[in-house]
């Protein structure tokens, strides 16, 4: 498990797969060991939905 830890309190577990996380700073796109600040919900869906694209697309790729 990854989780980041800051020193409001907050700590933010990015291990698992990527996903929208908000706080009260704002919306997160976390997963796979990344947090990534966004502008808004719509932004942090579209990134989302774009990273789990890149995983799909490379995991497919990948030649046994």
């Amino acid at each position: 498990m990854s989780t980041l830890r800051f020193s409001d309190g907050v700590a933010i577990d990015t291990s698992g797969d990527y996903r929208t996380l908000r706080l009260p700073d704002g919306w997160y796109v976390v997963g796979n060991g990344l947090c990534c600040p966004c502008r808004g919900e719509s932004d942090a869906i579209k990134l989302r939905d774009e990273l789990k694209k890149n995983v799909s697309n490379q995991t497919s790729r990948q030649v046994p």
